[in-house]
């Protein structure tokens, strides 16, 4: 009974991390201010992998639970470049759909400011940031958390994309549907490699590729 509480107990506080991250895209709709924007972002980021460390320094958690793993230069290289270029083409894809809609590549008000200092460090650490804290929530918290229930590997496939997808719902439509498609590669890489590391380049990459095309927007 004691360990059932453990386990219950680890389950319900990695469900909760998950909660800022949905609620984060509010700060997208609703914060003007590009500064603040940026501080309530990168706040809420380090707030979740410091939660996540903390389990993993309770014990309640382990470095292979999260799939970080080094795999080799070799396998990291290859995955990477495998994924960054699949995920480059699914969102040239996404641009291209949403302008045949009439709709703008970025849909919601997120308040960036190419002349602001934070400019440069958003770029680079905050994107950086975001690669980091949602390959370790989506590619490693979540699958954990799945394997917990289920060891199918097209249902954690399925609900680990479409909720990668639904965490980006401020942006419309096309990004959900197009970020469960690069969630659903992300995924099948992680599965089989048992390592987040060439999905998080890989998301940096794609990360940095959209923010290009945002400057010169």
């Amino acid at each position: 009974m004691h360990k059932q509480l453990i386990s219950l107990g680890r389950l319900l506080l990695c469900c909760a991390i998950f909660l800022p991250h949905f609620l984060n895209d509010f700060f997208d709709l609703y914060v003007e201010d590009y500064a603040i924007w940026t501080i309530l972002d990168w706040s809420m980021r380090i707030g979740i992998l410091f939660l996540i460390f903390f389990l993993y320094s309770k014990k309640e958690l382990s470095l292979a639970d999260i799939n970080i793993k080094y795999i080799g230069l070799t396998r990291t290289t290859i995955f990477y470049l495998i994924l960054s270029i699949s995920s480059i083409l699914i969102l040239i894809l996404q641009i291209y759909f949403q302008m045949r809609s009439a709709q703008c590549i970025y849909a919601n008000p997120r308040p960036f400011n190419k002349n602001s200092i934070l400019f440069p460090m958003d770029t680079y650490f905050g994107l950086f940031l975001v690669a980091v804290e949602e390959e370790v929530l989506f590619r490693g918290v979540m699958i954990f958390l799945l394997k917990k229930i289920t060891n199918n590997f097209y249902v954690i496939l399925f609900i680990s994309s479409v909720l990668f997808g639904a965490a980006h719902w401020s942006i419309g439509i096309y990004n959900i549907i197009f970020n469960s498609i690069i969630g659903a590669i992300y995924f099948i890489a992680v599965w089989h490699t048992g390592s987040i590391l060439p999905s998080a380049i890989a998301h940096f990459i794609c990360n940095y590729f959209f923010s290009i095309l945002i400057a010169a927007w």
